[in-house]
């Protein structure tokens, strides 16, 4: 809601619990453009791990968005469960390496939220216990 409240043009949420399903529709009944029965939210109930943003955003976004890499207007912001997180992290510094998924458009900002001992293991210092895979790779 906050990101549609900034001015946000599109926000696309991928959402696995069904729960929240509910409450995320009330917000996109809300959040229409104007003069149009077109929200600016897109739902997606799915596994983040599977889905393909790249398809997502160029089924949902501008073509202004998929043209400018200079300019990227597109960005992952997530709240990751324990389970998924480490996932995630490995599976999107592939693609921005690649330039594929949502780095296929620009130098997307992503903003995350990570269980503290995720956090730990990503900016662990070598040598440490925490240090491993996950921090070589996300450093």
């Amino acid at each position: 809601r906050a990101l549609l409240m900034e001015g946000a043009e599109r926000v696309i949420v991928i959402e696995k619990d069904r729960r929240f399903i509910p409450a995320l529709q009330l917000i996109q009944q809300q959040a229409l453009f104007p003069n149009s029965k077109e929200s600016r939210l897109v739902i997606v109930n799915g596994d983040i791990l599977e889905e393909n943003e790249e398809e997502l955003i160029e089924k949902y976004l501008p073509k202004e968005y998929q043209s400018e890499p200079s300019q990227c207007k597109v960005g992952v912001i997530g709240n990751l469960p324990f389970s998924v997180s480490t996932a995630c992290l490995i599976k999107w510094v592939k693609q921005a390496s690649k330039r594929e998924g949502v780095f296929a458009y620009g130098r997307s900002q992503c903003v995350l939220a990570f269980q503290a001992e995720v956090a730990d293991r990503i900016i662990a210092k070598p040598n440490s216990k925490e240090y491993g895979r996950l921090s070589v790779m996300s450093q």
